[in-house]
């Protein structure tokens, strides 16, 4: 089956979002048993938002590969405008429970951060207002149907000719503002405790960042909500193949990318261990270093003493020789004198060196 461009883009999405949101939650745990910590709450609902991520993203790249949203809807068969119909439904489902509780658990980990009394009341109200918004977007969206007649397609195109009780796409469109809106409220509640902390700027300046990192999330709900405003103009059933299909994808990507930027904070541990190797091995080249300097060092004592040695025979081979009768070697005079040279003299100085040698 030859893939659509489309479903190549939702195919290639999925399976790297996903993979970074693996990535995220296995680090994060990782550095939870480094410190030898107990899971705690938010910790079990990143791995529960993650479980439903990985349905998400699995029922993405099974659309992608079999190109089931890149498809026209006109050239669908009633299978597969069924099987597209139910994927849709359970990714809106799972879209706001996920949102909301990636958000209840960052909460969560701030007031496991910042013990102030205020802090604690105001987290708590923000996140009873998650809840409120969650419960009624999953509701609102269960009331207006039953769902098997969600991927109904006589009622899809009789709904989409007639006056409707709750209207979908307004309600698709006012969630996705809401869910940006609290984005940005729960990106941000940190930073003036933060800014309050008695710290180096450095050090504010990194956990501006780490904190902030959320911002990719608003970023991703912003492009998502673009769509949403696209999706409520489409005027009849046929004309919302791709905005369908870039919707599944930013509401994807932006559920991934929200587990990632929950999961950074809580990465502290793993870069003290790594800084703690990085400094072994710097200690462990240090002193390699120094066993080899030092060890040239010898081995370039040694052959100064060795040339030393050299100069010194020369010298007295010469002084002997010029010192003999015209015409005779120094083998010659050794053998005519009857006393032997005295030999005190080299000695002295190859002692002279030797000791110069053990001052280095």
């Amino acid at each position: 089956m030859t893939l659509l461009p489309l479903a190549k883009s939702e195919l290639a999405a999925c399976i790297t979002v996903l993979s970074l949101a693996t990535i995220a939650v296995a680090l994060r745990m990782v550095a939870r048993f480094t410190k030898r910590l107990r899971l705690g709450i938010d910790d079990y609902l990143i791995i529960f938002c993650w479980l439903m991520a990985s349905g998400l993203c699995g029922s993405g790249i099974y659309a992608g590969a079999t190109n089931l949203h890149a498809r026209p809807i006109k050239t669908r068969t009633l299978d597969q405008f069924i099987a597209a119909a139910k994927i849709n439904f359970t990714n809106i489902l799972l879209w706001y429970l996920c949102f909301g509780l990636i958000k209840i658990s960052v909460l969560v980990f701030y007031q496991r951060l910042f013990t102030f009394r205020r802090f604690k009341i105001l987290s708590n109200i923000l996140i009873g207002i998650i809840v409120l918004w969650m419960l009624c977007a999953e509701l609102l969206f269960l009331a207006r149907r039953k769902p098997s007649l969600f991927w109904n397609y006589t009622v899809q195109i009789s709904d989409a000719k007639k006056p409707k009780k709750i209207d979908f796409e307004n309600w698709m469109l006012a969630n996705a503002c809401i869910n940006t809106s609290l984005d940005i409220a729960v990106l941000c509640f940190p930073l003036p405790v933060i800014r309050s902390l008695h710290m180096g700027r450095a050090k504010k300046t990194l956990l501006f960042f780490v904190f902030g990192s959320g911002a990719f999330c608003v970023v991703a709900s912003a492009v998502t909500l673009s769509y949403r405003v696209k999706a409520a103009t489409i005027v009849t059933i046929s004309d919302g193949s791709a905005l369908v299909t870039w919707n599944v994808v930013w509401g994807n990507i932006e559920v991934c990318s929200s587990i990632v930027a929950a999961c950074l904070p809580t990465l502290a541990p793993l870069f003290e261990v790594t800084q703690g190797i990085l400094n072994s091995i710097r200690s462990r080249l240090a002193s390699l270093s120094l066993s080899w300097s030092r060890s040239r060092s010898v081995l370039q004592d040694e052959e100064s003493l060795r040339l030393n040695r050299i100069a010194t025979g020369s010298k007295d081979v010469t002084s002997t020789a010029a010192a003999s009768p015209r015409g005779r070697t120094v083998s010659e005079k050794s053998y005519d004198s009857e006393k032997p040279e005295p030999l005190s003299k080299p000695q002295n100085r190859f002692v002279m060196h030797a000791n110069e040698f053990d001052g280095y």
